[in-house]
């Protein structure tokens, strides 16, 4: 009993710093008389304190190890519900493991409905419920949590998801696919010439190989400049002018900095990769709006392209670009 008293009472101390002790290691050891004892400990610690972590553990554990029944391991979850809807979760699945799939959906269903919006709802419970809905061929429900997610919480992620179920329902082309765009759209602000900051709706535009529709959205100043780029590699092989347009606005005030030994560096090691017919050893040539550039080696000013070594009598070093 003394036993059991001391080892339940300094597991509930949070000051004690015991934490790899498992009470009910301890079973045999306590006897029946301890282990009774421990049990009315634990109970009347979680009666006053159902939120408390430790409490909340120690009844689960209790439950389980005494066979108890799972409304009872309900009632000890639900007492403390997470925000994000992850407890309803948990309960949901103890319900399923007993065969209770009706109660148990209920309650994942419930954990959407109760999730607060700044927390947004668990992942792993979203997941629950579509994969419920899927296997019972109600693909327009999974379709319908989708698209209140992506309102809720616009993402490129949960773009995605909602295409993937509106396909799966045949009902991603047209107004589904329109509205979604839409939404994020309006979750973008368009903004001129900033660097960082890019918008979902070019993201998903991209994702979705729509490749004009994302080149429109970015003239309209949707883009930052690092989706501006990645437009660019993307399309620069059958629209190389296009590519380049964007290849230089980006290199202009690189450009003016070369000055500067401090920043030649950096302006150097972020110089997009061009494509074959704009460069010249991993350097840009002959580019409209850019002044002619000095050779830097002996060999390139007699027109030579073989590695040669440079006027000042250093070995040229290599370009940043990997395909050179």
């Amino acid at each position: 009993m003394e036993t059991a008293e001391w080892l339940v009472h300094h597991l509930l101390d949070e000051d004690s710093g015991i934490t790899d002790i498992d009470l009910f290691d301890y079973r045999e050891v306590l006897g029946e008389p301890g282990w009774t004892r421990a049990r009315e400990m634990v109970v009347a610690a979680w009666r006053i304190n159902p939120k408390a972590w430790t409490e909340k553990y120690l009844m689960e554990r209790l439950l389980k190890a005494d066979g108890g029944s799972v409304d009872a391991l309900v009632a000890v979850h639900a007492a403390d519900l997470a925000p994000n809807g992850h407890t309803h979760l948990v309960i949901a699945r103890e319900l399923e493991g007993v065969g209770r799939t009706a109660e148990a959906l209920e309650w994942a269903e419930r954990g959407l409905r109760e999730a607060e919006s700044d927390w947004g709802p668990d992942d792993e419970l979203v997941a629950f419920v579509c994969d419920r809905y899927a296997l019972a061929d109600r693909l327009t429900g999974v379709v319908a949590i989708r698209r209140d997610l992506l309102q809720a919480r616009p993402s490129l992620a949960a773009y995605q998801h909602l295409r993937t179920a509106a396909r799966a329902a045949n009902a991603w082309e047209g107004a589904e696919r329109a509205g979604a765009l839409e939404v994020l759209k309006t979750a973008a602000q368009p903004k001129d010439g900033r660097w960082y900051g890019g918008s979902l709706l070019v993201d998903a535009l991209r994702d979705d190989a729509e490749l004009e529709a994302a080149w429109q959205a970015a003239a309209d100043g949707y883009a930052d400049q690092h989706q501006w780029l990645a437009l660019a590699d993307r399309i620069r092989d059958k629209k190389p002018t296009e590519a380049l347009t964007v290849y230089l606005r980006w290199i202009e005030p690189l450009r003016k900095q070369t000055g500067d030994s401090r920043t030649h560096g950096g302006a150097a090691a972020q110089r997009p990769c061009l494509p074959p017919h704009t460069r010249y050893r991993g350097r840009v040539r002959h580019l409209p709006g850019l002044p002619a550039r000095r050779p830097e080696t002996q060999a390139e000013a007699d027109g030579d392209s073989r590695p040669a070594r440079t006027l000042s009598g250093t070995a040229p070093s290599r370009p940043p670009c990997s395909d050179v």
